[in-house]
C-alpha cells in the first residue's frame, strides 16, 4: 500500500520584494529547474532589466514558471465565487503551485514558499491606521467641546470622523509591492502615487484632520476661559 501524492499548492499573502529579493527568487528557480520563464500577461522576458524597461520600476502582473521540476508562481490572481445567487465574493491572492508530485518538486515548493512567506507584508498599514486613531480622537474631542459649549454639533468634528473612517479602511487594505529597484533606491509609497486621486483625497483628509485638531484645542481653551 502506498499513499497517493498530490502536487503542492499555496496561497501567499501580499508581498513586499525589491530587486535583490527577485534576483534571489529567480536564482532559486534556476538552481532547481531545467528551464525558467519570466512573464506577465503580455510578454515573456529574459531579464529583470527588460521588465523594468517595459513596465517601469513597479510591477503588478508577474509570473515565474519553472519546469523539470515544475513550479509556478503567479501574482495578483483573482477568484470570483458566487456566494449566493445574487452575491459574488472576489478574492485576491498570490499563487504558488507545483504541477507534479515528486520529491524534487516538493523540495522546491517548500523552499519557495518559505522564501515568500518571509516577505509577506503586514495586513495593516500602520501609518494610515495611526492617522485614523488620531482623527477619531480629535473629532470626538471637537464634538464634545462644541456640544458642551453651544449644544450643537461641529462640522470639523464630522469631517474628522469621515477622515478617520476613510483612513481606517485604507489601512486594512494591503497589496503587493514589487519593485525592481533596490530597497534604498525605491521611491516611498506615497511618492509613487502622488499624481493619483487617492493621494489628493488623503491630502484633503489630512488637512481636514489638522483643522479639527486645531479647532478642538481652541474650543477647549475658550471653554476653560469662560469658566
Amino acid at each position: 500500500m502506498q499513499a497517493i501524492r498530490s502536487p503542492q499548492s499555496a496561497r501567499i499573502g501580499a508581498l513586499e520584494m525589491y530587486r535583490y529579493d527577485l534576483e534571489q527568487l529567480i536564482a532559486l528557480f534556476h538552481e532547481h529547474c531545467e528551464t525558467v520563464k519570466i512573464s506577465d500577461d503580455k510578454y515573456q522576458y529574459d531579464t529583470l532589466d527588460e521588465i523594468k524597461e517595459q513596465l517601469g520600476s513597479y510591477i503588478r502582473d508577474f509570473e515565474i514558471h519553472g519546469t523539470g521540476p515544475s513550479l509556478h508562481l503567479r501574482l495578483n490572481r483573482i477568484e470570483v465565487v458566487d456566494s449566493t445567487p445574487s452575491t459574488r465574493t472576489t478574492t485576491w491572492f498570490n499563487e504558488l503551485r507545483s504541477d507534479e508530485a515528486t520529491d524534487e518538486a516538493d523540495n522546491l515548493f517548500f523552499r519557495a514558499r518559505e522564501f515568500l512567506t518571509k516577505r509577506q507584508r503586514s495586513k495593516v498599514h500602520w501609518f494610515p491606521f495611526s492617522l485614523a486613531i488620531l482623527a477619531f480622537c480629535a473629532a470626538f474631542a471637537r464634538l464634545t467641546v462644541i456640544y458642551q459649549e453651544f449644544k450643537q454639533t461641529s462640522l470639523y468634528g464630522l469631517i474628522g470622523i469621515l477622515a478617520g473612517s476613510a483612513l481606517l479602511i485604507a489601512s486594512l487594505k494591503s497589496s503587493n509591492r514589487i519593485c525592481l529597484e533596490t530597497r534604498a533606491n525605491a521611491l516611498p509609497f506615497w511618492r509613487k502615487y502622488k499624481e493619483d486621486f487617492l493621494k489628493q483625497l488623503v491630502n484633503s483628509l489630512i488637512t481636514a484632520l489638522m483643522g479639527a485638531i486645531v479647532g478642538a484645542i481652541i474650543g477647549y481653551f475658550i471653554g476653560q476661559m469662560r469658566k
